[in-house]
This record gives C-alpha cells, structure tokens and sequence, in this order.
C-alpha cells in the first residue's frame, strides 16, 4: 500500500469515523478503502494410484480408514476422491454443496470421537482415571468403530486410541452386531482386529 512503509503506528491504529467491522468495532483506516485483487485457492490432488491400492486392499480384506489433522470438509473430500468413504457410507443432503454427506458415524472430529469414547462429565470434560489420563469405555468404542472411515481434526492421542481399541475389540464375537453390520455393508473381521499405521 502506498504510503504504509511510512506510516507511523499512530497513523495505522487511527480508526475510521464512520466504517465498522461485522461486529461492530470500529475498522481501522489503514483497512478501508482496499481492492480485492484476487483469491487463490492451493490443491493437494491425490496420486493417480491412490484409489487403485485403496480398492485392491478393500478385496483382500483390509478396512482402510483415514486419521488426519485435516478439518472434517477436507477429510471428507479426499475419502470420497480415493474410496475409503464408500457410496454405501453417504446419504443425500440436499443442503450440502456436494449434495450428500456422511452417515452417522462415518465420519468424526476429534473431539467429537473423545466424547464417543471416553467418559464425560456433565459439562462435556473428559473424565480422568487414577493415573490422570481420559477414561476410555471400550464397550462405546465398540458401537463406534466398525462405522469410522474418517477421523479429521484427530490429534496423535486419538490414533493411539483407535489403534488400542481396536487391539481389545471383541465385536467378532458378538454374532448379532455382526449381523447387524453385515447388513449394513460392514465387514468385521472375525478374530482380534489389527492396525497398521502411517504419517505422523
């Protein structure tokens, strides 16, 4: 901006007589009157042999799902784009920009996913156990994660989360639960389920 370089902090901090923010704070000078020149937008685009490997895995047996520190929209996007999120695990919404969204379950937040499998106090805490850590309930695991394709927003606690859960999950041996998946198109593997991670 012309002028900016030499401008004292005083003259930047001046607001404006009568321009507001959309809250109702008075704007600054120095951000009125601008130009939007343009808007740039950066993709990250899959590699061509990423739905391919996801498919084959599928065949074989292996449930891939996705952990990230991506927001939830982001997660969502590149599931859909390399098959870990399944036409059977979406459902139309009209409101939606892409018209279908997610099934319950399918798709989680990390928050969300801690409330899902932890105990909770009354205001939404976690609660802790004697060595100070959440108190995980692998019984609402259970009713949790044979739906989970994608955690977004995750952070590394919750991945170590699901890899235990699923270490201790007994839903194999529950014959109506598997029934009740199978009908829904979800396959649990019947012995002791098994992980294998990537990233970071």
């Amino acid at each position: 901006l012309p002028g900016v370089k030499s401008a004292s902090s005083k003259e930047l901090e001046a607001t404006h007589s009568t321009m507001t923010n959309a809250d109702g704070s008075a704007a600054y000078v120095a951000e009125t009157g601008l130009t939007l020149l343009a808007l740039t937008g950066i993709a990250d685009p899959l590699r061509p042999e990423v739905p391919g490997a996801i498919e084959r895995c599928n065949r074989a047996g292996i449930d891939v799902r996705m952990v990230t520190g991506d927001n939830l929209d982001t997660a969502v996007a590149i599931a859909k784009n390399c098959g870990i999120l399944r036409p059977q695990d979406l459902e139309p919404d009209p409101a939606h920009a892409a018209g279908e969204r997610p099934k319950p379950k399918r798709a989680l937040e990390g928050r969300e996913f801690r409330a899902l499998v932890h105990r909770t106090h009354a205001d939404g805490s976690l609660a802790l156990d004697e060595e100070g850590k959440p108190e995980f309930l692998q019984t609402q695991f259970d009713k949790v994660w044979p739906y989970l394709r994608v955690l977004a927003r995750s952070s590394p606690a919750d991945k170590l989360t699901l890899a235990n859960g699923l270490n201790k999950s007994t839903v194999f041996a529950d014959a109506q639960q598997v029934e009740e998946l199978r009908r829904e198109g979800i396959v649990v593997f019947p012995d002791r389920q098994g992980g294998a991670m990537t990233g970071g």
